[in-house]
């Protein structure tokens, strides 16, 4: 599946900032009001909303650690150190959001998150990634040797998701 599309009349808009909990709901909102000019639903909008913030949470949550090796749960984090880049793609028919971070990134297999809801209940992790393949149309993650995460999100104007 290729997360990358390329058209000369698509809008692209790009930030970087620090991670930071309190550009969370900025970022939402940002991705939001494109959305709402796009033409998409309402209902549309939040599915949208709430899987920039699952992205951006994780971010905030592992890539950027202090004291943390591969495999454990580090005790500190320091959002000023790291970086994030949210790609907005605004084109005719779908809107694709990139989340870009340099963080630790995962090694060996690619975490893919849980199934469903009982898999969750058993396991008290994985419920973001559930939400973003569920809300979006297609979803890409990858986990570039040493270079951080990149989540991209695509959604179709009028999708049943």
């Amino acid at each position: 599946m290729d997360s990358k599309i390329e058209n000369e009349e698509d809008i692209l808009m790009e930030i970087q900032c620090s991670v930071r909990g309190e550009i969370l709901p900025i970022m939402r909102n940002f991705v939001a009001s494109v959305a709402q000019k796009m033409g998409f639903s309402r209902d549309e909008i939040s599915k949208i909303e709430m899987s920039v913030d699952e992205a951006c949470s994780n971010v905030l949550r592992h890539a950027y650690f202090i004291n943390g090796a591969s495999g454990q749960t580090p005790k500190h984090q320091d959002p000023q150190k790291g970086h994030m880049k949210i790609c907005v793609r605004a084109a005719s028919d779908h809107l694709q959001i990139t989340i870009c971070d340099k963080g630790l990134g995962i090694k060996g297999k690619p975490y893919k998150g849980v199934e469903n809801i009982d898999e969750f209940l058993n396991k008290c992790h994985g419920l973001g990634t559930y939400i973003i393949h569920k809300f979006m149309d297609k979803v890409v993650i990858e986990y570039p040797e040493g270079k951080g995460t990149t989540v991209s999100m695509i959604k179709y104007l009028h999708s049943q998701t």
